[in-house]
């Protein structure tokens, strides 16, 4: 068995015990006679002659590492048996460096990375050729589907999700609460040409604060661990992806804006966003909201991550979410008790505005290795009556090389 060798000494008669053979040749193996230290190779195997009729033989190939798996011939497919045996796959991502280089599909560009390898996404600003292409950091774009009461496909194009990665999309709620712009107001994209928006009313009302019941529908709560029997004016995309081989996470960009700023805080009833993801490595797979503060709050008027006018990083005295009011006020009581009222409300001056938001945000979270589909729900509601509009801005949705923990951050 190659790799396990011991030296072998084999005694060979030399000549007819007439002495004459022995002036000729020593030794006779693999059909040749040889002369003293002289050697001869066959099959791996090297004689050598020692003295008269005495071979000394030993292994001359090296030891072999052999995998069971490795760069196949087709991007993703297992090896088979006309695949180089001498390879090694070193960070277990499927695909080896093989002995055999004649063939660049038979190579992980590297080794020693497991999100690295052939048929994976190339990860945007990393300076790693991720997909083992010979192209670092390749840029994909969905392209810009502008209008409003589109399709999801057209909310997902806009934050980058196009293709064969988009494996089946749902809708709830009404067209017209969802739209794609090249900018909203004024507030422009994070990355590329567009963004999306779904809303509690028309995507592009230019009066949210004004808003009155258009459905008269009433919804299940989206909350996975919600108690409401129902709510109002709910609008929701899902979609069900197919992540790259190489991705272990995701993560996304989305601004909260509400004309519930400053009369309903901690109310109690407000209008709420969430991002429910359905991964093997999140809660067990059970449904799970990723999108919350510091201190597990759902995105609402009430987060934490909610800016007082006068310090907005996103400025939107452009926007309907943003309007100067001189009669805007706190309310008297809260009636939410997990909620705390801001210190803008004990400063006359700061709540003179109609509206405000979050700036932008960041959620994120791990997906399992090789994962074949991961859902996501986004939706938008109003929790208490079907007045007074809200609406989420959308951004970026990006896989990720390494996985993260669950959560969102100012970024």
């Amino acid at each position: 068995m190659r790799g396990m060798w011991a030296i072998a000494i084999l005694v060979v008669a030399c000549d007819d015990g007439g002495g004459a053979a022995e002036q000729e040749a020593a030794c006779f193996v693999f059909d040749r006679d040889l002369s003293l230290d002289q050697s001869a190779e066959l099959d791996c195997t090297r004689c050598t002659c020692v003295a008269a009729g005495q071979l000394m033989c030993e292994p001359s190939c090296p030891a072999e590492a052999s995998v069971d798996d490795g760069v196949p011939p087709d991007e993703g497919a297992p090896l088979d048996a006309a695949t180089p045996a001498r390879c090694q796959d070193v960070d277990d991502d499927g695909f080896a460096v093989c002995a055999d280089e004649t063939d660049p599909r038979h190579r992980d560009c590297d080794d020693g990375r497991w999100s690295t390898q052939p048929g994976g996404a190339d990860f945007p600003n990393n300076g790693v050729d991720d997909d083992c292409d010979g192209t670092i950091d390749e840029s994909v774009g969905c392209g810009c589907p502008v209008g409003e009461g589109v399709e999801p496909r057209h909310i997902l194009r806009a934050i980058e999700l196009c293709g064969d990665e988009v494996k089946d999309t749902l809708q709830v709620g009404s067209p017209l609460q969802t739209s794609v712009d090249y900018d909203f107001f004024g507030i422009e994209p994070r990355s590329g040409r567009c963004l999306a928006v779904l809303a509690t009313g028309l995507a592009r009302e230019s009066s949210p604060q004004l808003a009155v019941p258009r459905s008269g529908l009433l919804f299940p709560d989206p909350d996975p661990a919600g108690d409401l029997d129902y709510v109002f004016d709910l609008v929701s995309i899902t979609v069900d992806l197919r992540p790259p081989r190489n991705a272990r996470g995701f993560r996304f960009d989305f601004m909260f804006v509400t004309t519930e700023w400053p009369e309903f805080l901690c109310q109690g009833f407000n209008d709420t966003f969430y991002a429910v993801a359905r991964s093997a490595a999140i809660n067990e797979g059970a449904p799970t909201n990723v999108s919350f503060d510091r201190v597990g709050h759902e995105i609402s008027v009430n987060v934490g991550f909610f800016e007082v006018p006068s310090r907005w990083t996103v400025p939107l005295g452009g926007t309907p979410y943003g309007a100067p009011d001189r009669d805007a006020a706190c309310p008297n009581d809260r009636l939410d008790p997990r909620c705390e009222f801001p210190d803008a409300c004990d400063d006359p001056a700061a709540q003179r505005f109609v509206g405000s938001g979050t700036g932008w945000l960041t959620s994120q979270g791990p997906i399992a290795p090789r994962e074949p589909v991961v859902s996501f729900t986004f939706s938008i509601h109003d929790e208490g009556d079907a007045r007074v509009d809200s609406a989420v801005l959308f951004d970026r949705f990006e896989w990720l090389p390494d996985p993260v923990a669950v959560g969102t951050t100012k970024r």
